[in-house]
């Protein structure tokens, strides 16, 4: 008592739908559906309302409540898919009253618990579980619970599922790892599984462990011994005898042949000499049978055989081996990129000797001569030649100074090479003096309407006058000029005045001084510019005068007419007034047409009324609308 108590946080009363509330605990069962929301609805039992007052029977409401105006946060940490109030508070429900909110894509039969705010204890308090229906549209209360409390409430979704902290897979691959309820569960699995390394076994899993059953009838690896069969049987590689009379050779004598027999190889006899047996990988020996044994008699020297990648060697068998004996001098070999060395094979490698003093050499430029080899380099011969004139490019406007035209470019190293390109200069002035006057002016002029007096003068401070110049020179290719002229000059004067007077007394006959008085302020406002421009392009062979001139002004009055301590329900005041405007501009040039256009524009007038202080209108009219006239001009 006697404290400021807070929350901590503002606190929303809900609008209650008063439309749809009901008169609840009579004899009928009576059902709510809760407005704009269909699938809510509040289901109150007959004979099962105590109300505040203590009467069995009262009117309930059952309203949506926005979820972000709920004023305690809901349990658990969740979140409201949907959240009530029931009205009025204290009103009891025994049996519970049957509640049902949308389903917002839940399984069909999952439960769910519903929460009422108990105001009593002040927290939320479970109401029991909530079953997804059959059809999958609503979530409904479970028979014998739901709403015993009037107040607020709402559906949490349900806890997520456990999480398996660290991963379930156990490496085996013969289960199937998962997560169920926060433990990992691993469900035995059917297929393959790691090869024992035996090829008469299978290798799959069985019961949630890898097994290698033997198979039979199986291939497995060959003995080496044609004359027996190589198959699994009862998880073993056997070889029983087979081929039975089949040719065959002894293991180890393939140049013998027999026959089969038994799972032996019998009767063997030698080979025809020179029949083929297995290489001996040397390029420079024959691989044949002589006399039932391989033999591997040397080839014929000069037989060639492994290229050494040398190509001033030659690569050919000697004495039964890859010999590599230097080629033959002279022999054309791998260029060394310069023009003045040969390049030919000498004792077994690549030389690359000087040409003769004299050969010519490079590119032989017909103005700065021909190059020549010395000592196994490209030079320029002539030197004399070095930096005179010559034309590269065949362009005016790439020179070197002090060279004669067109021979702009210059010998280097007997080559005619391109000169730079001159640099565009230029050069520009802009003065205004029209512009300081008037703006030193404009500050009188200012001082004088500051001080009071009836009538000024004002140049305003757009006024401006003086004159610019632009020159830039640039080397023109199409007229061979090496600095051409391109200008531009301006010389300007503009301005724009006012003359006006505030509105000042108006003599009126002395009989009627007492009643009212009359003020009258004429104005005047006018503008100018001229100009006059001037464009030369020497490189263009452009040259352009223009004279540009504007004119604008405009005129008109207003009068003031103000009753002097008449009736106080009568004529107060009136003013009105009345302007009017004229121009003419143009842009004439020298020798070519130019435009124009004269314009006068619309006169207006309007006019205001007061009467007394709560009384008054206003009007105006335009007296002429305004008239334009275009025009050529050449001077």
């Amino acid at each position: 008592p006697g404290q400021d108590n807070t929350v901590g946080m503002p606190i929303y009363l809900p609008t209650l739908d008063i439309d749809n509330a009901r008169l609840v605990g009579g004899e009928d069962d009576i059902t709510m559906q809760m407005d704009g929301l269909p699938g809510a609805e509040l289901t109150v039992y007959a004979n099962s309302v105590t109300c505040p007052d203590g009467s069995p029977e009262c009117v309930v409401s059952f309203s949506q409540v926005n979820m972000e105006r709920v004023p305690m946060p809901a349990p658990m940490g969740s979140t409201f898919t949907l959240a009530w109030t029931v009205q009025p508070a204290g009103t009891a429900f025994n049996p519970p009253a049957k509640v049902c909110v949308p389903n917002d894509g839940r399984p069909v039969g999952l439960q769910m618990e519903m929460f009422s705010f108990d105001h009593d204890v002040e927290s939320w308090v479970s109401i029991g579980t909530g079953t997804v229906t059959d059809d999958g549209t609503r979530i409904c209360s479970d028979p014998g619970f739901g709403i015993q409390k009037a107040g607020w409430g709402g559906a949490p979704p349900p806890p997520p599922p456990k999480k398996c902290v660290g991963g379930c897979d156990d490496g085996n691959p013969c289960t199937s790892d998962g997560c169920k309820d926060g433990s990992c569960v691993h469900t035995p699995s059917g297929g393959g599984c790691a090869d024992d390394g035996n090829p008469c076994t299978s290798d799959v899993c069985q019961g949630g462990s890898c097994t290698h059953p033997p198979t039979s009838g199986g291939a497995c690896p060959d003995d080496g011994n044609q004359c027996t069969l190589d198959v699994c049987e009862n998880g073993s590689c056997s070889h029983p005898p087979g081929n039975e009379g089949a040719t065959c050779s002894p293991m180890g004598a393939e140049c013998t042949v027999g026959k089969c027999e038994g799972g032996s190889c019998n009767n063997a006899v030698p080979k025809p000499d020179g029949t083929p047996c297995t290489d001996d990988g040397n390029d420079c020996t024959n691989d044949s049978c002589k006399s039932g044994s391989c033999d591997h008699p040397p080839k014929a020297d000069g037989t060639g055989c492994e290229d050494d990648g040398n190509e001033c060697t030659k690569d050919q068998c000697k004495g039964g081996s890859c010999d590599h004996p230097p080629g033959t001098n002279g022999t054309p070999c791998k260029d060394d990129d310069n023009e003045c060395t040969n390049d030919q094979c000498k004792d077994g490698s690549c030389d690359h000797p000087p040409k003769a003093d004299g050969t010519k050499c490079g590119k032989d430029d017909p103005e700065c001569g021909a190059s020549k080899c010395k000592s196994g380099s490209c030079e320029f011969d002539d030197k004399s030649k070095e930096g005179q004139p010559c034309d590269a490019d065949g362009k005016f406007c790439t020179f070197v100074e002090g060279h004669s035209f067109p021979k702009n470019d210059s010998c280097k190293g007997g080559s005619c090479v391109p000169g730079p390109t001159p640099k565009e200069t230029s050069t520009e002035i802009d003065f205004d003096v029209i512009g300081k006057v008037l703006s030193f002016i404009s500050l009188i002029s200012q001082a004088t309407q500051a001080s009071g007096l009836p009538c000024y003068l004002d140049f305003k401070k757009s006024g401006a006058g003086g004159f610019k110049l632009k020159k830039e020179y640039s080397c023109c290719e199409e007229k061979k000029i090496v600095s051409a002229v391109k200008e531009t000059g301006n010389a300007y004067i503009s301005g724009e005045i006012e003359a006006a007077c505030n509105v000042i007394p108006f003599k009126v006959p002395s009989y009627l001084e007492n009643i009212f008085s009359v003020f009258v302020g004429p104005f005047i406002k006018g503008g100018a510019g001229l100009s006059y421009t001037k464009e030369t392009d020497q490189c263009a062979g452009t040259d352009k005068s223009c004279i540009n001139g504007e004119v604008t002004g405009s005129i008109g009055a207003k009068v003031e007419v103000k009753i002097i301590d008449f009736q106080e329900y009568s004529l107060i005041s009136a003013s009105g007034s009345c302007s009017g405007s004229l121009g003419l501009s143009a842009s004439c040039c020298f020798g070519q047409p130019g435009t124009g256009n004269a314009f006068v524009g619309k006169v207006e007038c309007s006019v205001s009324v007061k009467l007394s202080k709560f009384i008054g209108f206003s009007a105006s009219k335009t007296l002429t609308p305004g008239y334009s006239a275009p025009f050529t001009c050449t001077l």
